[in-house]
């Protein structure tokens, strides 16, 4: 292959490339994010990492080939059309919000959100800076363009102030200011447990349904998320836990902290603080309602004058848009936010309050721990039992890894228990 021919495919696909790339990435994100979690791999979590980290990049690499061929007067005859380029840049803009299920992989990303913000303002920048340079020549897609950049600066809006609300200088600052939302949970949880009875202290088996569970998890977090934030309980909140903990059943308790984990999980790493708002989901709305107008136009448009594969990327980035933004829906409707919620503050004294409780229970079934019996060893009368929830239902990985700087040296891997088939 020659200079001049490997030279042809990089202006055919430079730009066309990074924006399916953009778009693959996200949609990977969006659906293997929460594995991180479920999954004791660390061929997972190196996976995940690397997608994270190319993501932004890909993005900011995308506009910055765009803005460069459009800033170079003596470049060759752009590969792909100028109105086109400038509606691809307000798609790459859209990416680099980001999917709700990560936002940082360490609690230091969420430290450094002010980075974050200064590089959002300049690739809203150079964005405009490519309309402007674009639009006075060709209108045929600026309506489209603005709508998918308005959504854009939204869902970069969400990361943002994610990444602000989910630092632990500004987690702290928002618990020390929350008594009575921790003094309302203390009560709530008080008239549960009076409700329940006495929990089943003598045995092993999880009696409770899984909203129940759910319910007491998302009570406790309110109280024990002080922690996260290096704050104390008051002696109430304390003396009411350990009496809550001392009564049930060792796998109820473990069922409980393990959906508590989850919630510090997604405060820490997800868009939960920021998407989990009245005003949020308005602007969520209007950014749906963007990308769907702008699919409607561009469907419309004439496109005489545009290839026939630019046509059918530029409809696998509204496709993709309005899917990402459907799927977040589902995620966020039926995530243990919002069945802790219906089941801690809904009472049931409409029809519909009835209903979401009655939907609710419906599932439990389906999300309780299941459990498989083993032998240690094969033709052996021992027994061990191993959680085996179904994965699209699994909240953690359902091992507890134990590492230490020798074997973390020597490269063993943590001893667990397997199933053995």
């Amino acid at each position: 292959m020659t200079f001049s021919s490997i030279s042809d495919l990089w202006n055919k696909w430079n730009i066309r490339g990074s924006v399916l790339l953009s778009l693959l990435l996200q949609v990977f994100l969006i659906l293997f994010a929460p594995c991180r979690r479920k999954i004791a791999n660390r061929s997972i979590v190196v996976l995940l990492w690397l997608a994270y980290l190319m993501a932004d990049s890909v993005a900011i690499y995308g506009i910055g080939l765009i803005s460069n061929q459009q800033g170079n007067s003596c470049a060759r005859v752009a590969e792909v059309n100028g109105a086109l380029q400038a509606f691809w840049a307000s798609f790459l803009l859209l990416h680099l919000g980001g999917p709700d299920t990560i936002t940082a992989f360490s609690l230091e990303d969420s430290s450094l959100w002010g980075r974050h913000l200064l590089n959002l303002i300049f690739q809203v920048g150079v964005a405009i800076y490519l309309f402007v340079r674009i639009f006075p020549s060709d209108k045929s897609l600026i309506i489209p363009t603005m709508l998918v950049f308005f959504a854009g600066v939204i869902k970069n809006a969400e990361r943002t102030l994610a990444l602000n609300l989910s630092s632990l200088p500004r987690l702290k600052e928002s618990m020390a200011h929350r008594h009575n939302l921790r003094n309302d949970a203390r009560l709530k949880l008080e008239e549960e447990f009076k409700a329940l009875g006495h929990g089943y202290p003598d045995e092993e088996e999880a009696k409770y349904a899984e909203s129940i569970v759910v319910e007491h998890a998302y009570l406790f977090f309110q109280i024990f998320k002080v922690f996260v934030g290096d704050l104390m309980f008051n002696r109430e909140e304390r003396i009411m836990s350990r009496q809550y903990f001392h009564k049930v059943s060792a796998m109820n308790a473990l069922r409980i902290i393990s959906v508590e984990l989850q919630f510090i999980y997604e405060v820490l790493h997800t868009k939960t603080l920021s998407i989990r708002t009245k005003w949020s989901y308005i602007f969520r709305f209007v950014a749906f309602i963007d990308v769907a107008v702008a699919f409607v136009l561009f469907n419309h448009l004439k496109k005489h004058g545009i290839p026939k594969l630019d046509v059918e990327i530029t409809y696998s980035l509204l496709f993709g848009g309005m899917a990402l933004d459907v799927i977040a829906l589902f995620m966020l409707v039926f995530s243990d936010w919002t069945v802790g919620g219906i089941k801690c503050y809904n009472t049931r004294s409409s029809k519909l309050d009835s209903f979401l409780h009655k939907l609710i229970s419906a599932t439990d079934d389906l999300r309780k721990p299941q459990f498989t019996k083993h032998e240690v060893e094969p033709n052996a009368n021992a027994m061990y039992a191993v959680l085996d929830t179904p994965f699209i239902f699994r909240r953690w990985s359902e091992s507890i890894s134990a590492c230490n700087l020798l074997s973390e040296f020597l490269k063993e891997s943590p001893r667990k228990m397997y199933k053995h088939n």
